[in-house]
């Protein structure tokens, strides 16, 4: 009788399975490594093949670009300059979703970003965010450039979607666990954390809210 870890019982498909593991795994942090790399992305896309189309721009628009374009990386805690992202459809199509936006956000200042649906708000943050890759233009978080040290710039962010980003499988205790860990904060700080907060969930309404306590 053959042993289950024989080749020529189950053993084969089993090496098959290890072999896939190891390969798949290794290929998904190559991908990851890579993506982010705004040369490797020019290289592969036909998005940096759309010229720009020049607009006539309002005063205070053009003078917010000059005073982004002319100052220091560090200057502001989030630096966009010119940033413009293109969607390649195929067949010779395509969609601007940003195009050419410059603004800076200080330190202790509240900003918003306004516009009708399909302006490019959403895939301005996925840009912040490094969810996408611009097609041109330059990007900062607190000095970290977007894409090539977007780790370093992801430690200095939180981002809420605006999608709904609970898992319903999920209590609110687990959900702050997810976060934390998400979020790099330490083990030895989460467990404090979760113990001083307390959460009500409502799920026949799909609504989880938690209450941190000081």
């Amino acid at each position: 009788m053959l042993d289950v870890f024989d080749i020529r019982s189950a053993g084969g498909d089993i090496l098959f399975l290890a072999i896939d593991c190891v390969l798949y795994t290794s290929l998904l942090f190559v991908v990851e490594h890579i993506k982010n790399k705004k040369s490797v992305s020019d290289l592969l896309s036909r998005e940096s093949r759309v010229p720009y189309i020049p607009k006539k721009l309002d005063d205070d628009v053009e003078k917010e670009m000059s005073d982004v374009a002319a100052s220091d990386n560090k200057t502001y805690s989030i630096k966009v300059d010119k940033l413009r992202k293109v969607y390649a459809l195929g067949k010779g199509k395509h969609k601007v979703a940003v195009d050419r936006l410059s603004f800076g956000v200080k330190n202790g200042e509240c900003f918003a970003l306004l516009g009708v649906n399909g302006a490019g708000k959403t895939t301005t943050f996925k840009m912040l965010s490094g969810d996408v890759i611009q097609t041109s233009g330059d990007a900062y978080i607190n000095g970290f450039e977007i894409p090539s040290k977007l780790n370093e710039a992801r430690h200095e962010i939180g981002y809420c979607p605006q999608f709904d980003s609970l898992l319903e499988n999920l209590t609110a205790k687990e959900h702050l666990h997810l976060y934390a860990a998400i979020k790099g904060i330490p083990p030895s700080l989460v467990n404090n954390f979760i113990l001083k907060s307390h959460s009500l969930c409502f799920r026949g309404k799909n609504v989880c809210r938690v209450n941190l306590l000081k």
